[in-house]
Protein backbone atom coordinates (compact mmCIF):
# COMPACT_ATOMS: atom_id res chain seq x y z
CA UNK A 1 0.00 0.00 0.00
CA UNK A 2 1.37 3.37 -0.97
CA UNK A 3 -0.85 6.15 0.36
CA UNK A 4 -0.71 9.51 -1.36
CA UNK A 5 0.67 12.50 0.55
CA UNK A 6 -2.89 13.80 0.91
CA UNK A 7 -3.93 10.48 2.50
CA UNK A 8 -0.96 10.52 4.87
CA UNK A 9 -1.81 14.06 5.96
CA UNK A 10 -5.44 13.05 6.50
CA UNK A 11 -4.32 10.13 8.67
CA UNK A 12 -1.98 12.37 10.66
CA UNK A 13 -4.78 14.87 11.19
CA UNK A 14 -7.05 12.08 12.44
CA UNK A 15 -4.33 10.92 14.84
CA UNK A 16 -3.84 14.46 16.14
CA UNK A 17 -7.55 14.86 16.77
CA UNK A 18 -7.74 11.48 18.49
CA UNK A 19 -4.74 12.45 20.60
CA UNK A 20 -6.58 15.59 21.72
CA UNK A 21 -9.64 13.57 22.65
CA UNK A 22 -7.64 10.97 24.57
CA UNK A 23 -5.56 13.61 26.33
CA UNK A 24 -8.71 15.39 27.46
CA UNK A 25 -9.99 12.11 28.92
CA UNK A 26 -6.65 11.26 30.50
CA UNK A 27 -5.62 14.58 32.04
CA UNK A 28 -7.85 16.79 34.17
CA UNK A 29 -6.58 20.08 35.60
CA UNK A 30 -2.97 19.00 35.09
CA UNK A 31 -3.41 15.64 36.82
CA UNK A 32 -3.24 12.34 34.96
CA UNK A 33 -6.52 10.63 35.81
CA UNK A 34 -6.24 7.85 33.22
CA UNK A 35 -2.67 6.86 32.36
CA UNK A 36 -3.80 4.72 29.41
CA UNK A 37 -5.56 7.64 27.73
CA UNK A 38 -2.58 9.92 28.35
CA UNK A 39 -0.21 7.33 26.90
CA UNK A 40 -2.47 6.76 23.90
CA UNK A 41 -2.48 10.49 23.20
CA UNK A 42 1.29 10.69 23.37
CA UNK A 43 1.72 7.58 21.20
CA UNK A 44 -0.62 8.94 18.52
CA UNK A 45 1.52 12.07 18.26
CA UNK A 46 4.74 10.09 17.98
CA UNK A 47 3.24 7.78 15.34
CA UNK A 48 1.93 10.78 13.41
CA UNK A 49 5.36 12.38 13.51
CA UNK A 50 7.00 9.22 12.18
CA UNK A 51 4.56 9.22 9.27
CA UNK A 52 5.56 12.76 8.33
CA UNK A 53 9.33 12.34 8.23
CA UNK A 54 9.41 10.89 4.71
CA UNK A 55 7.09 13.56 3.35
CA UNK A 56 9.41 16.30 4.62
CA UNK A 57 11.95 15.28 1.97
CA UNK A 58 9.43 15.02 -0.87
CA UNK A 59 10.28 16.47 -4.28
CA UNK A 60 6.96 18.33 -4.41
CA UNK A 61 7.39 21.71 -2.69
CA UNK A 62 3.76 21.80 -1.52
CA UNK A 63 4.07 18.38 0.09
CA UNK A 64 7.40 19.27 1.66
CA UNK A 65 6.00 22.53 3.04
CA UNK A 66 2.93 20.84 4.47
CA UNK A 67 5.09 18.15 6.06
CA UNK A 68 7.42 20.70 7.65
CA UNK A 69 4.48 22.69 9.07
CA UNK A 70 2.90 19.47 10.33
CA UNK A 71 6.13 18.36 11.98
CA UNK A 72 6.42 21.74 13.70
CA UNK A 73 2.82 21.47 14.94
CA UNK A 74 3.37 17.95 16.26
CA UNK A 75 6.69 18.85 17.88
CA UNK A 76 5.09 21.76 19.71
CA UNK A 77 2.85 19.27 21.51
CA UNK A 78 5.25 16.35 21.88
CA UNK A 79 7.71 18.56 23.74
CA UNK A 80 4.96 19.28 26.30
CA UNK A 81 4.29 15.56 26.95
CA UNK A 82 7.84 14.15 27.08
CA UNK A 83 7.23 11.44 29.67
CA UNK A 84 5.60 8.07 29.02
CA UNK A 85 4.35 7.95 32.61
CA UNK A 86 4.54 11.44 34.10
CA UNK A 87 4.77 11.94 37.81
CA UNK A 88 3.24 15.13 39.14
CA UNK A 89 1.53 17.85 37.16
CA UNK A 90 1.23 17.88 33.38
CA UNK A 91 1.40 21.43 32.04
CA UNK A 92 -0.12 20.70 28.61
CA UNK A 93 -3.85 20.83 27.98
CA UNK A 94 -6.20 19.64 25.25
CA UNK A 95 -6.27 23.09 23.65
CA UNK A 96 -2.60 22.67 22.72
CA UNK A 97 -3.47 19.41 20.94
CA UNK A 98 -6.44 20.99 19.15
CA UNK A 99 -4.34 23.94 18.06
CA UNK A 100 -1.81 21.57 16.52
CA UNK A 101 -4.60 19.68 14.74
CA UNK A 102 -5.90 22.95 13.30
CA UNK A 103 -2.43 23.87 12.04
CA UNK A 104 -2.09 20.41 10.47
CA UNK A 105 -5.44 20.80 8.76
CA UNK A 106 -4.44 24.19 7.37
CA UNK A 107 -1.11 22.84 6.14
CA UNK A 108 -2.79 19.91 4.40
CA UNK A 109 -4.94 22.21 2.22
CA UNK A 110 -1.95 23.01 0.01
CA UNK A 111 -1.51 19.34 -0.97
CA UNK A 112 -3.63 18.03 -3.82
Amino acid sequence: VAPSPKEVLAAVLALAREAADDFEKGVQNGTVVDMGEYQDARAYLIAARAMMVDLASADDAAVQGAAEKTLAALDSVIIEVPDVAPKGTVSADAALFLSAAARIELASYQVR
